[in-house]
């Protein structure tokens, strides 16, 4: 029986030794995780640009292994790195909806899409557009609560945050959505 290296182990082997194979077996124990994380950012129906995100994040990380200090958790260290670029990645998308909605070329037809078992396009569209204008705490918890179905405390981990805020980014969230 072989024990799995911790990824203190894989780090070092690949920073001291140049090992590619142990910066692999980091991208395979982290990648659905840093998936997750950025679907919650991001919204469940962009799972295209989330997989760039991750790939991202991933080859930022390789690039940033040797600046990497091991102040903290390697999970949490590329989990932080891909929330960032999560939360730049939606600030753009929000812009350019923006921009496109003032020139008036709104490239969706919200009855283009209707599925009886969902919401009417109109409410899912105004649901989606109140949750565009939260702040990105507040955006980020909720989708992971309720896209992903995460727990408080597995959010307050994602998010490098005490349960507490979570608790409050939810209430808060909740009621600026109301």
């Amino acid at each position: 029986m072989t024990l799995d290296p911790s990824d203190s182990d894989l780090v070092a082997a690949h920073r001291h030794a140049g090992d590619p194979a142990a910066f692999a077996a980091l991208v395979r124990r982290h990648r659905e995780s840093l998936l997750r994380l950025v679907l919650g950012v991001l919204g469940p129906d962009l799972r295209a640009d989330a997989e760039d995100v991750v790939q991202l994040a991933l080859l930022r990380s390789h690039d940033r292994l040797a600046g990497f200090r091991g102040d903290s958790r390697f999970k949490t260290w590329i989990h932080s790195i891909a929330y960032r670029l999560a939360i730049d990645h939606r600030r753009k998308r929000v812009r350019r909806r923006r921009l496109l909605e003032q020139r008036g070329r709104e490239a969706e037809d919200p009855t283009s899409r209707h599925d009886p078992g969902q919401l009417a396009p109109e409410h899912a569209w105004s649901i989606r557009r109140a949750l565009d204008e939260l702040p990105d705490p507040y955006q980020t918890a909720l989708r992971l609560h309720y896209w992903l179905d995460l727990s408080v405390a597995d959010i307050a981990e994602t998010m490098g945050v005490p349960v507490g805020t979570v608790k409050c980014y939810l209430h808060r969230g909740r009621q600026r959505m109301y």
